[in-house]
C-alpha cells in the first residue's frame, strides 16, 4: 500500500515537472526568436535564422528598406564628403536601427561602394540605349543621340549625389572608393567607345580618326557637360540650370556628332 502511494506520489511530481518544463520552453522559443531578430549581424547569425526563421514576408520592405539607405548614404556623401557622413547620420535620416544598417551593409565602406556600382550599372544601361546598330540616315543619327543624351541627362538629375560622387566628392576618401570610381569612370569610356565603334562599322562614321582619340572626345564633352549642367561653375548641389534638358541634349548631339565627322 505505502508502495503505491509513493508511485501516484512520484507520477504526480512528475506530471507537474513535465508542464513546467514544456511552459519554460515555450518561453524560450519566443525569446529566442525576439533575439534571433535583434542579435549581432554575422554570417553565421545570418544563415541560422535563415534557417531556422525563413523569411516569408516583408522580403520587398527589406529591400525598399535597403534602397533607402543608399539614396540617403548618396545624399550625405555628397554633400558632407565621406569622412564626415558618420553611420548614425545615415541611420537617422533613413529612419532606421543601426541594427538594421548592419543588417544589409557591413561597413560605411560597403555601402559607398554599392552606392558607385549601382550608379555605374544603371548609367552604362541608358548608354547602352545609344548603340548604333544599324545605318540610317543623318537626321535619325542625330535624333537617335539626342535621345539617348536626353535619357543620360534625366538619368544624372535624377541622381546627382551619385553623379557628384563620381566627378568629385569622394575622391581621394579610400583606396577602394578611389578604384570604384576609376573603374566606373573607364566603363563609361568603354561603353561610348563601343558606341563610336558601332557607328564605324556600320559605315556611319569615317574610319580615319583614331578611335580612342574619338572616344576620349565625346567622354570629356559630355562629363564636363553634364558637370555644369548639373552643378553649374560654383559646384552648387542644389543649382537648376536655365538649360533646359531637351536643348541641352540637343546642342550636346549635333557637337558630338558633327565633331566625330569632324566637319
Amino acid at each position: 500500500m505505502l508502495l503505491t502511494k509513493w508511485h501516484v506520489h512520484m507520477r504526480t511530481r512528475m506530471v507537474s515537472i513535465t508542464r513546467l518544463w514544456s511552459s519554460c520552453a515555450r518561453e524560450w522559443s519566443t525569446t529566442k526568436w525576439q533575439l534571433g531578430h535583434i542579435s549581432v549581424n554575422t554570417p553565421t547569425t545570418r544563415a541560422r535564422q535563415a534557417s531556422v526563421y525563413p523569411v516569408v514576408d516583408g522580403r520587398e520592405e527589406a529591400s525598399a528598406m535597403k534602397e533607402t539607405l543608399l539614396r540617403h548614404s548618396a545624399r550625405l556623401f555628397a554633400v558632407s564628403g565621406y569622412h564626415a557622413a558618420k553611420i548614425s547620420d545615415i541611420v537617422r535620416a533613413s529612419g532606421v536601427t543601426q541594427a538594421t544598417f548592419y543588417w544589409h551593409f557591413q561597413s560605411k565602406l560597403d555601402v559607398a561602394l554599392e552606392v558607385i556600382t549601382r550608379g555605374r550599372d544603371q548609367m552604362l544601361e541608358v548608354i547602352q540605349h545609344g548603340y548604333r546598330k544599324q545605318p540610317v540616315s543623318i537626321e535619325g543619327m542625330l535624333a537617335n543621340t539626342e535621345s539617348w543624351l536626353l535619357q543620360l541627362l534625366d538619368f544624372a538629375n535624377r541622381n546627382r549625389h551619385f553623379m557628384a560622387i563620381l566627378l568629385t566628392r569622394l575622391k581621394g576618401a579610400d583606396v577602394q572608393i578611389d578604384q570604384a570610381i576609376v573603374e566606373t569612370r573607364s566603363a563609361l569610356f568603354s561603353a561610348l567607345r563601343n558606341n563610336i565603334d558601332q557607328a564605324v562599322s556600320t559605315g556611319m562614321l569615317p574610319a580615319g580618326m583614331d578611335l580612342d582619340l574619338r572616344a576620349a572626345f565625346v567622354y570629356r564633352l559630355i562629363e564636363g557637360s553634364i558637370e555644369w549642367w548639373l552643378f553649374g561653375n560654383a559646384y552648387q548641389l542644389d543649382h537648376v540650370s536655365s538649360v533646359p534638358a531637351r536643348r541641352m541634349a540637343e546642342q550636346l548631339a549635333r557637337f558630338e556628332f558633327f565633331g566625330l565627322l569632324a566637319v
